[in-house]
């Protein structure tokens, strides 16, 4: 699950800078000193999170969990109930 939420913020914080650099380019700010320094810096932090989401996205961890996520959490729970009953604090019958 963290894997999951790595990879969706890394995909935002990505985009986000390149949003950034889009939106300096548009309004003309980035002729300035400040511009062209805060359009590399958007620039580079835009890689680093870009970089961080296809490292995920291509990671072992991330395809077990895609695959693992759903059939094994509804299987374990068929396969035990009264596991579940007690992880709950009821008593068996």
């Amino acid at each position: 699950m963290e894997a999951f939420f790595l990879l969706v913020f890394s995909l935002v914080l990505g985009l986000g800078g390149i949003a950034l650099v889009a939106w300096l380019l548009a309004s003309g700010q980035s002729t300035t000193f400040d511009g062209l320094f805060l359009t590399f810096v958007a620039l580079v932090l835009s890689l680093v999170f870009l970089l961080n989401f296809y490292w995920t996205s291509r990671s072992q961890e991330f395809h077990q969990w895609l695959t693992n996520r759903g059939p094994r959490e509804k299987e374990s729970a068929l396969e035990n109930p009264e596991d579940s009953r007690n992880s709950k604090g009821g008593k068996p019958a």
